[in-house]
């Protein structure tokens, strides 16, 4: 009864969290080796063989994400009558298949938010307009198309885990390799 609650300072005054060169530092420590496979009880393994990266035409027919039946072809086809280049539709795939694969994860929505707009920035997309749900996902790209996509959330942690390291991976690279991390997203996805 006789505990007071300490109190808190509040200063207005807004400061970097890290000078920029530690911010630097610390970006190019997050840089996450993407020839290296899924983790399996946490630790990443390295991957036995090299992979063939799929052809253009065998990308688009891979599903966009769990539990949605459009596909990557569907989503870089509707860009590409709106006049968008092959790496902005890459882009918009890998943000949109980022965000199914997060909340059926068991990312909170309101944690994945920030970090996909973050995606998209880094992708240099089209302001990224989001609002996730527990079952549906409503993303669109400065004025284009509005993507509703179905989402069943679950709990696979050690998929989380890979996917949010490469979620930020993507997020701090300069010019994220897209291909590269669709691929990875796939991979973590079987």
């Amino acid at each position: 009864p006789g505990r007071r609650q300490p109190r808190v300072m509040v200063d207005d005054r807004a400061e970097p969290l890290l000078p920029a060169e530690e911010a630097g530092k610390l970006r190019s420590a997050l840089r996450i080796d993407l020839s290296v496979g899924c983790s399996r009880g946490g630790v990443l393994q390295p991957c036995r063989r090299k992979h063939e990266p799929p052809s253009r035409e065998a990308r688009a027919q891979l599903p966009l994400g769990p539990n949605e039946h459009a596909t990557e072809g569907d989503i870089c086809d509707m860009y590409a009558r709106l006049g968008w280049d092959e790496r902005d539709q890459l882009g918009a795939v890998l943000v949109l298949k980022l965000a199914l694969s997060l909340t059926a994860s068991g990312m909170p929505t309101y944690t994945a938010e920030p970090l996909l707009r973050t995606v998209a920035a880094a992708a240099n997309l089209p302001h990224c307009h989001l609002l996730l749900g527990m079952r549906s996902l409503q993303i669109s790209f400065g004025g284009g198309p509005v993507h509703v996509l179905s989402s069943r959330q679950g709990k696979v942690l050690h998929r989380l885990s890979d996917l949010h390291c490469l979620t930020l991976a993507v997020a701090v690279a300069v010019e994220p390799a897209t291909l590269m991390a669709l691929q990875a997203v796939d991979a973590i996805n079987r």
